[in-house]
C-alpha cells in the first residue's frame, strides 16, 4: 500500500498548529500541577475551603478549556497532514473530539459548578449544608463520569491516529508505538479499575497525552522546515 511522503504535506502543519501542539500540553501539565484540592472533616470545612480555592479553581479549569479546544485544533491540523481519506484518522477526530467535549463539561463541574454551589452555601445554616451534599455529590458523580468518557475517547482518538503512524517511516513510527501504550493504558486502567481519575491520576493521564502530542508538534516542525528548505 502506498502512502504519501510525510514531508511533501508539510506545508498543511501551520507554524501555529505545531506552536500550540507544543505549548499547549507544557501548559496543561502545568495548570494540572497547580489544580486546588479541597479538604475538611466537616461539611462546612469542606465548603469554606471550596470557596477559598474558587478562584484558583476557576483559572486552572479555565484555561485546561481553553488549551484542550487549541490542542483539538492542532490535531485537526495534523490528521489533515495524515490524510483525510484514512478512516482511522477520522475515526480519531471524531473519538477526540467527544473526548474534549466530556472533559470540557469535566471541568465546567468541577471548576465553576461545585465552587458556585460553595461560595453560596459556606454562610449557611447547619441544616442547609447539609441539605446541599447530596447535590455536591451528584456534581461529584458527573464530573467523574465526564472525566472517565473523556480519557477514554481522548485515548481512543491517540491510539487511532498511532496506528496510522505506524505505517509512516522514522519518527512517526516511534511516536505511533508510545502513542498506542499512551492510548490503550489509561482505557485499561478505567476498565479494570486500576485508574483513579482524581488530581493526581488526571494529571498522569495529561502528562502521558503531553509527550505524545507534544512529539507531534515537534515533528510538524521539523517537517514544515524541511519543505520549506
Amino acid at each position: 500500500m502506498q502512502h504519501e511522503d510525510p514531508n511533501k504535506l508539510a506545508p498543511k502543519a501551520t507554524r501555529w498548529s505545531a506552536a500550540v501542539l507544543i505549548a499547549g500540553p507544557i501548559l496543561s501539565v502545568f495548570a494540572m500541577a497547580h489544580h486546588p484540592t479541597a479538604g475538611g472533616a466537616s461539611t462546612a470545612e469542606r465548603l469554606a475551603s471550596m470557596t477559598r480555592h474558587a478562584s484558583l479553581g476557576g483559572f486552572v479549569h479555565g484555561a485546561l478549556i481553553v488549551l484542550m479546544v487549541g490542542i483539538f485544533i492542532g490535531l485537526v491540523t495534523f490528521a489533515g497532514i495524515l490524510g483525510w481519506r484514512i478512516g482511522r484518522v477520522r475515526a480519531g477526530v471524531i473519538a477526540y473530539s467527544v473526548g474534549v467535549v466530556c472533559m470540557v463539561g469535566a471541568a465546567l463541574v468541577s471548576g465553576f459548578l461545585v465552587p458556585g454551589l460553595a461560595e453560596r452555601y459556606v454562610d449557611a445554616t447547619p441544616a442547609e449544608m447539609e441539605a446541599v451534599v447530596p447535590v455536591l455529590h451528584f456534581c461529584h458523580e458527573a464530573n467523574q463520569t465526564l472525566a472517565k468518557a473523556g480519557t477514554m475517547a481522548m485515548s481512543a482518538g491517540i491510539f487511532l491516529w498511532s496506528l496510522v503512524l505506524l505505517t509512516r517511516p522514522g519518527w512517526l513510527r516511534i511516536v505511533g508505538v508510545f502513542g498506542l501504550a499512551v492510548g490503550a493504558l489509561p482505557v485499561l486502567g478505567l476498565v479494570l479499575g486500576r485508574l483513579h481519575l482524581d488530581v493526581h491520576g488526571m494529571l498522569l493521564v495529561v502528562l502521558a497525552q503531553a509527550i505524545w502530542t507534544v512529539a507531534i508538534g515537534v515533528w510538524m516542525v521539523g517537517a514544515a522546515r524541511s519543505s520549506g528548505s
